[in-house]
């Protein structure tokens, strides 16, 4: 190598040449910084979206549920949803409980909950009405007395329930 050059290679380099060389490497490290922080941006409002399709996916399941017009159940992991006014698969929806959000779900679950023990409630109110009726028919001489128990148990029910006053008046119960 001639002389010239080698005692080039072997100087040290000037303060510039130094300055620039720093400086593209602040730019990279700086570039590298911002492009992670945008990725954690980007995976972040990714998070927040899908759980917020969860939580409204779960509120609309909340709102099937309270709406009455589904058969829940709740089993094995799934809530089966299936529409009352419809026995064909096209009408049953099986949901992950893992896929709704926890505090919908336990709504869910618990209206489902309450509304069995209601419905079950109802159906023990109904047919003590039916046995105190046919026990008044053959003991008429209790027939007051089987009156007054049958109006306690009504409001019992109804305020257990919360039911309206009147409430199964017109439903034969």
């Amino acid at each position: 190598m001639p002389e010239p050059i080698r005692a080039t290679i072997q100087k040290d380099a000037p303060d510039w040449v130094r300055d620039v060389i720093r400086a593209r490497h602040e730019l990279a490290a700086a570039r590298q910084q911002a492009e992670a922080a945008e990725a954690e941006w980007k995976r972040k409002t990714e998070v927040v979206s899908a759980e917020q399709r969860r939580i409204e996916k779960s509120r609309k399941v909340l709102d099937a549920v309270v709406s009455g017009k589904w058969d829940v159940t709740i089993t094995d992991g799934y809530m089966t949803m299936r529409h009352d006014s419809d026995t064909e698969s096209r009408n049953v929806q099986r949901i992950p409980l893992a896929d709704m959000e926890p505090s919908l779900l336990h709504a869910a679950q618990a209206f489902t909950h309450l509304s069995a023990t209601t419905d079950s409630v109802l159906e023990l109110h109904h047919s003590l009405k039916k046995e105190r009726s046919a026990l008044a028919k053959s003991q008429p001489e209790r027939t007051s007395q089987l009156d007054a128990e049958q109006r306690q148990t009504d409001e019992k029910v109804r305020k257990g329930l919360r039911l309206p006053p009147g409430f199964g008046q017109g439903l034969g119960m």
